[in-house]
């Protein structure tokens, strides 16, 4: 067999590299950029690069396997379906809602849709969802408040016509490199880059400006950027007056926030606040980027809101080198969300819409249940209590990833079963009592859609290793062991049905995706014309128009205490990958970035008598972690930055499980923690 390439997406950030799979053979050698791709234009990071390295692994899960006492013993797929029917068939009777549903931002849309699908159809609740719950909850919620919908305005290449890139709470450099070209090259042609975040990031090096406020100050920058846009007129008055409401409401709320009450709130100096509403504000066109230190506060909602309004007021939306973008992080957490796996959504809106609830029904010749789910931040205090009984946990791994993992470890003890459904044997799958193999991406069909909405094809390649299979297929085997009878024969069948039920997706089909090009992103009309840019004429609320109101208040108050004098930072490397399930299988990642760290001032390490290497404890009010120490000038003095990546620095022991009241994402940035040197034996 010759040697061939294979064209597909990248399975890891949300960015969605085109690339080719290089196969020799019958086997994947190699991976190597697609030139063309808008969005990569030729270029991978060290993930994409290595991902072919995943599919060889030996390690894969091949079997279905069941526990038995402290082991695992290989069974057969039917017997596999058959504990399934024995255990969810009597609780969904007693009770749909004692069963949970974690669908996976890793799995295509076709597969996240047959995942809220089967939690809504075949048990009969609405207790689904998925990692977006961890990390960009808050702006889907925020972006639909201001603007009628909660996905990214604007293309990644789109970037490059603006004057002035705003990065907020973000790190493109590490978290998504492919993006940042795009940024480098707006810089080069001369806009103005300006960086909001606490670190001194390599994003922030290269930037005209850079504010760092307090942690969890953000909307009171906000709110003193958005007087002085105000005061100073860099607003766009025609704007506001033609194609939004509530702009008194807003601008009466923040009338307060001089630069200077400003400054003594946030930390960011007078001057610098200033600068950058001006470099904002006169630009001709102004970009927005965020990223997890915007969403995983208390008052990340609201906050992302506020950072939407100041869009808003000066214009910036609806127009080339303009808009609103949050940086998603999974390959396919836009399109799960889109697909309704969430518990207050559907596929194609939300919940509470009357409209939307009857297209699903009569599609699915069944009708919803009415009782709203749980978010899965909430699952595991109801397993404790009794009330969630069993889960089905496809592709996502809540023991490093939800925050309190102890009280992750508590819940999964406390039910009754817990299926696990992924690629290996994770640390969440060591709880479970049947794990079921399931297939890479490069082992199936389907499709992802990216963080700028671009809905694109993925392929197989190769065959899945013994008995793993598709999750779309898995889906419908237990589906149909509980008594469906679900007629899909491959994803186009269910990619057929989502085109039906979700309209932003109405114009998309497989021979279009099919075709030379590089996916299309929605609304799709019939006629195959995509949307680079929303909201050019018209936003998505009832009115037509941008909803401004008051900016919420959010608690300023310092939670540094003499104990706890420190704030924790999270964030991602360039190399690893979320809970590093994947990136941390692939040798070539792992001697880029091989072991977690706790990252210091050198002046707070020198006050510890700490050096690079030396072993240091993190203690928070929720737990302790031991890691060694890294010295640099990365982080200020005040601060420690530890990355998310790793099993023996799993930070989310340190995280307790509050969370932003409307979004329910935990608060993983700016934990109170004290750091000790440890003692050496």
């Amino acid at each position: 067999m010759s040697t061939n390439v294979v064209q597909t997406i990248c399975p890891f950030c949300g960015v969605g590299c085109g690339m080719y799979l290089v196969i020799d053979h019958g086997r994947i050698a190699g991976a190597e950029g697609w030139p063309e791709h808008p969005v990569n234009r030729g270029m991978l990071c060290p993930k994409g690069r290595f991902s072919y390295a995943l599919v060889n692994r030996p390690d894969r899960l091949k079997y279905p396997m069941r526990r038995d006492g402290d082991t695992w013993k290989q069974i057969s797929w039917d017997d596999a379906l058959g504990m399934m029917r024995e255990h969810l068939g009597p609780l969904r009777e007693r009770d749909p809602d004692s069963i949970y549903v974690f669908a996976s931002a890793r799995c295509t849309n076709e597969e996240s849709y047959l995942a809220q699908k089967f939690a809504r159809v075949v048990i009969g609740t609405n207790n689904v969802d998925n990692c977006t719950r961890m990390c960009h909850a808050p702006s889907g919620y925020a972006l639909t408040r201001v603007f009628g919908g909660g996905a990214s305005t604007n293309s990644m290449d789109d970037l490059e016509e603006a004057g002035c890139v705003l990065v907020w709470g973000y790190n493109p450099f590490e978290t998504h490199p492919m993006l940042f070209q795009h940024v480098i090259a707006a810089r080069k042609a001369g806009a103005k880059l300006i960086v909001v975040d606490p670190r001194i990031t390599q994003t922030a090096k290269v930037a005209n400006l850079h504010l760092q406020p307090i942690p969890g100050t953000d909307i009171a920058l906000l709110a003193g950027m958005i007087n002085y846009v105000i005061q100073t007129g860099l607003l766009d008055r025609k704007f506001i007056e033609r194609r939004t409401e509530g702009f008194e409401e807003l601008a009466k709320s923040v009338e307060l926030y001089t630069l200077e009450l400003t400054s003594s709130l946030t930390g960011v100096p007078a001057a610098l606040i200033r600068e950058a509403a001006l470099a904002y504000g006169t630009s001709p066109a102004s970009s927005i980027l965020f990223g997890m230190g915007l969403t995983q506060h208390v008052g990340s909602t609201a906050t992302i809101a506020a950072l939407c309004q100041l869009a808003v007021v000066t214009g910036n939306i609806g127009r080339p080198g303009t808009g609103v973008n949050p940086a998603r992080g999974q390959n396919n957490v836009q399109g799960t969300v889109d697909m309704g796996a969430v518990p207050d959504g559907l596929p194609g809106g939300s919940m509470s819409d009357t409209s939307v609830r009857t297209i699903v029904e009569q599609e699915w010749h069944a009708p919803l249940p009415q009782r709203p789910g749980l978010f899965a931040t909430q699952v595991w205090e109801a397993a404790q209590a009794g009330t969630v009984k069993a889960a089905y946990i496809i592709g996502e791994n809540p023991v490093l990833s939800e925050a309190d993992g102890a009280a992750v470890v508590r819940g999964l003890e406390a039910m009754d079963f817990v299926v696990v459904q992924d690629i290996f044997m994770t640390e969440t799958a060591r709880y479970a009592d049947l794990v079921l193999p399931a297939s890479l991406w490069a082992e199936k069909d389907g499709t992802f859609t990216n963080t700028e909405r671009r809905v694109q094809r993925v392929r197989k390649v190769v065959e899945s290793p013994e008995a793993a299979n598709r999750d779309w297929r898995i889906l419908i085997d237990i589906a149909d062991a509980l008594g469906a009878d679900w007629y899909y024969r491959k994803p186009e069948d269910i990619f057929e049905e989502i085109r039906r039920v979700v309209p932003a997706y109405a114009g998309i089909t497989y021979p279009l995706l099919n075709t030379p090009g590089f996916g299309l992103q929605w609304p799709v009309g019939e006629g195959g014309d995509e949307t680079e840019i929303l909201y050019a004429e018209r936003f998505a609320t009832p009115s037509g128009k941008a909803r401004l109101s008051a900016l919420e208040t959010v608690d300023l108050t310092s939670r540094l205490t003499a104990e706890f004098p420190f704030t924790l930072i999270t964030g991602r490397l360039m190399a690893q990958y979320n809970t590093g399930t994947m990136s941390r299988r692939i040798d070539q990642l792992n001697r880029i970035a091989p072991a977690g760290y706790v990252e210091l001032n050198r002046d707070d390490a020198s006050q510890i008598g700490a050096v690079s290497g030396d072993v240091v404890r993190v203690t928070s009010r929720q737990g302790t972690l031991i890691a060694p120490a890294r010295i640099g000038t990365g982080v200020p003095r005040g601060f420690v930055f530890i990355p998310n990546h790793y099993e023996d620095t799993a930070l989310n022991v340190l995280v307790p499980n509050d969370t932003d009241p409307v979004a329910h994402t935990p608060a993983y940035k700016g934990v109170p923690v004290r750091i000790e040197k440890e003692e050496q034996l």
